[in-house]
């Protein structure tokens, strides 16, 4: 099945909905083409509508055994048994237990994964942050000092505490001293 390299999952199940074998069959390209992360959400949305399905949680364990990831595969595997357990009364094949028991034993990879930049679920500000300057840099003596454990931002209802602080996390998060330390956490 060709699928366009722009297309998305959710997309094209848009137009599989109400047929598991052509959503199977998404989740078989994207597979094939080596587009694991898309195949693993196809794969899903599978097993969300028919978890008895014992051949998507095989696929999904093979997928996560070809790219190293034992962890997953072995709570895949467990998931599959608790679903053919409580949908219909079975175990898994001998042919699905005996993935994880071919697969050889390795560590995950040893590769780290790329670091993710922070993100921060400020709320959306639909107005200008206009003046409050020295206040900001209050706060930010006070963040950065190491002796300060906590900062409290105190006064009279409505006169934008939660502003300040929200826009003074934001000033300390544009300093490269703290972008360096939150992707070094991330």
């Amino acid at each position: 099945m060709p699928i366009p390299s722009t297309c998305g999952c959710a997309t094209a199940e848009k137009r599989c909905t109400g047929s598991g074998s052509a959503l199977t069959s998404l989740a078989e390209a994207y597979h094939a083409r080596g587009d694991a992360a898309h195949a693993e959400r196809c794969y899903r949305r599978i097993l969300d509508a028919e978890p008895w399905r014992e051949e998507t949680h095989r696929a999904l364990i093979e997928l996560f055994l070809a790219q190293g990831r034992r962890s997953g595969a072995f709570a895949q595997l467990e998931r599959c048994r608790r679903d053919l357990d409580a949908e219909l009364g079975v175990s898994p094949s001998a042919e699905t237990e005996a993935l994880l028991a071919a697969s050889p034993p390795s560590p995950e990879p040893a590769v780290a994964p790329a670091p993710r930049p922070a993100t921060f679920n400020f709320p959306l500000e639909l107005t200008p942050f206009v003046g409050r300057r020295a206040e900001i840099d209050q706060i930010l003596t006070h963040l950065t000092d190491p002796d300060v454990r906590v900062v409290t931002v105190v006064g009279v209802g409505g006169m934008g505490k939660s502003r300040l602080a929200v826009e003074s996390m934001r000033e300390l998060l544009r300093q490269p001293a703290w972008q360096r330390s939150m992707r070094r956490m991330a």
